[in-house]
């Protein structure tokens, strides 16, 4: 890089917990970033609101500088209110801010950003999920042609096959190998992160570590068996840190360097699926009789229940064979169930976290029942059933209910309805008093979900700016903006200042 160049890393680890790198920092475990903290840079929040509505929302927030009732992205699935059929989410709508800083002449190179749309002309160098823990593009991307033949060079990483899936907390030897896949990866990112930093001399490098996410998830109990050290998610952590060490070394002393998360982790188990049978329960929803069910009905519910029961193995097998422009197709499927949408005025929409309930909303939906005077009070109704449920012991069932609809009116896309479970809903199984229903929750190997704040490490380079304190998932890019306009290079300031003119 170049000596006379503003320089700014921002280097992101994804859904790295705040409470948790702390202990690890307070332990000694993470030696660089303490050696950060301890040479004066600042420690602060970033809330993130917006993982409120659902986790898939943080980085188009980060990115764009909008809210999720604006980008309409929460998921890795989007509701399709033209064809009554959820789609593969596509992020081509999305304008990162790091685009407009390219296009008025600041040299900009992204490296594995979640959920990146990955325009070829939004900066001089960009790899897009090559190893990534969520996927929306068909295949990894990266430009221009130089990275291209770089990374073909480069040993793949382990996320590019078909991840270890743990049947469960109890699956040691699954575990073991996902968590060295992760260590492997997170080394594998800081050489491949290290070569384009160097090679592409930018002004603003951002990188994602995304691989504290996926392990995150699965080894989380682990914190409690290894007195507070996370066993693989520790190595994984310290891995981490070693490798924001080298990058930093490369771009010297005089690059403010910013590490950040988005949001956090905390104690979890599954995903509750309650809302399904409830709604059809109470007659939100409905389905078709048997008899009266088309062809494709009926396969799209055996295609359901045969994914149910199939046992891990032949998952994981057909998830490594399936190429997967098919598995999407075949996903794309089965996710809801053949809802007779002339008689079904509210249904619930796949999800990894929150409950997710959309109406059926004339002209809105295609199809839809609800007449747009009737949605508040329809949404009153829901809040009012879901905030009474109790389990039959009698504890609550539901924390919180959150509206999405904004001044603009109801979301075009987005969920109308986000519910906030108790632990009580993750019950195994979770059997409501009234009506008397149950459910088994889905996902069980996962041990840990997202919690809705995450933080930042800013230590200043040539010049420092002070740090405003806790930064919102929406500010934290203007954030960055600020600390690059402080450089003293004309031609970047020029470009800052067209971006917010």
């Amino acid at each position: 890089m170049s000596p006379s160049r503003p320089r700014l890393l921002a280097l992101g680890i994804d859904a790295a917990e705040p409470s948790l790198i702390q202990g690890w920092l307070e332990a000694g475990h993470l030696p660089f970033l303490a050696a950060m903290l301890g040479g004066g840079a600042v420690w602060s929040r970033v809330p993130s609101p917006t993982a409120r509505i659902g986790s898939g929302s943080v980085w188009p927030t980060f990115m764009t500088g909008l809210d999720p009732r604006d980008h309409e992205v929460c998921s890795e699935w989007r509701w399709d209110p033209g064809r009554m059929a959820v789609t593969p989410l596509t992020t081509e709508h999305l304008d990162p801010f790091w685009r407009t800083l390219h296009t008025r002449g600041a040299r900009v190179a992204v490296f594995d950003v979640p959920m990146d749309p990955a325009h070829r002309n939004g900066c001089v160098a960009g790899v897009a999920e090559w190893g990534p823990h969520d996927r929306v593009l068909a295949g990894m991307a990266a430009h221009p042609p130089w990275v291209c033949a770089e990374i073909r060079g480069h040993p793949p990483h382990p996320f590019a096959s078909v991840m270890p899936h743990p049947t469960g907390p109890g699956d040691h030897r699954t575990l073991a190998r996902m968590a060295s896949a992760c260590l492997e990866g997170v080394r594998r990112r800081g050489s491949l992160a290290l070569w384009l930093v160097e090679r592409a001399d930018p002004d603003l490098f951002i990188a994602v570590f995304p691989e504290m996410h996926h392990a995150a998830h699965h080894l989380w109990h682990t914190l409690d068996e290894a007195a507070g050290d996370g066993g693989g998610l520790l190595e994984i952590g310290r891995e981490i840190d070693r490798q924001i060490a080298r990058l930093a070394l490369a771009a010297g002393p005089e690059c403010a360097i910013v590490v950040f998360s988005l949001h956090g982790m905390r104690r979890g188990h599954g995903v509750p699926t309650i809302l399904e049978p409830l709604l059809l329960t109470t007659g939100w929803s409905a389905l078709p009789e048997r008899r009266a069910q088309s062809a494709g009905q009926r396969a799209r519910q055996a295609y359901r229940e045969a994914k149910r029961l199939l046992p891990r193995p032949l998952k994981d097998l057909y998830h490594r064979l399936a190429p997967r422009a098919f598995e999407m197709g075949a996903a794309q499927f089965g996710k809801l169930p053949p809802y007779d949408w002339p008689c079904t005025r509210a249904f619930s929409l796949p999800t990894d976290q929150h409950g997710w309930i959309r109406l059926n909303l004339i002209g809105r939906e295609v199809v839809g029942i609800v007449e747009p005077g009737e949605y508040d009070a329809t949404c009153n109704r829901i809040e009012a059933l879901l905030r009474g449920l109790r389990t039959v012991g009698g504890m609550p069932v539901v924390r919180d209910v959150l509206r999405v609809a904004g001044s603009g009116g109801p979301p075009g896309w987005l969920p109308d309805i986000v519910v906030h479970w108790e632990d009580a809903a993750h019950d195994m199984p979770l059997e409501l008093a009234d009506p008397a229903i149950a459910a088994v929750p889905a996902a069980l190997d996962r041990t840990a979900q997202h919690a809705a704040e995450g933080f930042y490490v800013y230590r200043p380079g040539a010049v420092a700016i002070p740090s405003p304190g806790p930064v919102t998932v929406r500010d934290l890019h203007r954030f960055l903006l600020e600390i690059l306009e402080q450089e003293p290079d004309r031609g970047v300031r020029h470009a800052l200042g067209c971006a917010d003119a």
